[in-house]
């Protein structure tokens, strides 16, 4: 049976979030565990491997002056490892969110479904599906940049104040534009991943629901995400106090040196030592809060504009309001 939902307020929304995040938490946290914390910690990996890297070039710079080659054959070796790892890192988010949005559009739907199940539907062709559209739409929205950055290099090469003002102009342009295209397809993940919906077909229903409301959607989208910014900031600088409490120690004595007279410029390096394990401890329960929560701003405001294109009106009703 169809389940009936009707258009939302905006205080209908804050209230159909926060119960759907009270119902699916622990089965999110799962998801977002299991999926999100080896990521985590090959991404720590990868940043200690970044910042030791800098470390280690700035330090012979420093004793010889000169840097042999093979220093920057390890830098280039460490920002590839570094890079590779935020990829892993971000696909395993995006993966996690698939699940989360799984378990919250079965939730909205009066499904039960548990955080197994909805890995199962997760590793499927629909993450294929997904990875695949999430390309597809940044590649359009960093192509609408490339044009005013040519003009921009052009203006500055030929010291043309005129195009180079131009080329501004038309980022700025783009810019506009490209929120307009983010929130038009703001809701290709879910359709993907409830409605099974195609790569291509993803965008187009995702611009469907969003039809005649793109105003409403982005006020809601950008009052949301401010304030679920906000509230894991505040939650989240106890634990970057305690993760990161290596660095600032080191940091306030280097600070002390300095005062004294006596400070050493290597003590500077030594700052970057145990920096890499604590942001990726930092970064780990930071996205996991945001695991929690932003899927289901999604999850809620696509069961809210499905509403009102009266995809849950039952079809005697509809020809009776009619």
């Amino acid at each position: 049976m169809q389940t009936t939902i009707v258009p939302m307020s905006l205080g209908d929304i804050f209230d159909r979030l926060f119960k759907l995040i009270g119902k699916t938490a622990l089965r999110n946290l799962m998801i977002a565990m299991i999926i999100l914390l080896p990521a985590s910690i090959i991404f720590a990996y990868g940043m200690n491997e970044f910042f030791s890297m800098i470390s280690q070039i700035i330090r012979v710079k420093e004793l010889n002056e000169v840097v042999p080659d093979e220093y920057f054959f390890s830098l280039s070796k460490g920002l590839t490892v570094y890079f590779t790892t935020i990829v892993i890192f971000m696909l395993a988010y995006l993966t996690a969110t698939v699940g989360i949005t799984i378990v919250g559009c079965a939730e909205m739907s009066d499904q039960q479904i548990s955080w197994s199940k909805a890995l199962g539907r997760t590793f499927s062709i629909r993450l294929l599906r997904i990875y695949g559209q999430r390309i597809l739409e940044y590649l359009a929205l960093a192509c609408l940049f490339i044009i005013p950055v040519i003009f921009i290099g052009i203006g500055a090469g030929a010291e043309s104040l005129g195009v180079t003002f131009f080329g501004i102009l038309m980022c700025l342009v783009t810019g506009i534009l490209a929120v307009y295209l983010w929130v038009r397809w703001a809701f290709a993940l879910p359709a993907i991943a409830w409605e099974d919906a195609g790569v291509i077909q993803s965008f187009g229903r995702s611009s469907f629901l969003v039809n005649r409301f793109w105003w409403r959607t982005f006020g809601i989208l950008l009052l949301l995400n401010i304030i679920v910014q906000f509230a894991i900031s505040i939650i989240t600088a106890p634990i970057q106090l305690v993760a990161l409490w290596g660095f600032i120690s080191k940091y306030f004595t280097m600070i002390g040196s300095i005062a004294d007279g006596a400070s050493d410029s290597l003590e500077l390096l030594e700052l970057f030592d145990s920096l890499g394990t604590g942001l990726g401890i930092v970064t780990f329960v930071s996205y996991v809060l945001l695991l929690l929560v932003l899927p289901l701003i999604s999850v809620v405001m696509y069961f809210d504009l499905r509403a009102r294109k009266n995809e849950f009106v039952e079809p005697a009703e509809l020809a009776e309001a009619e």
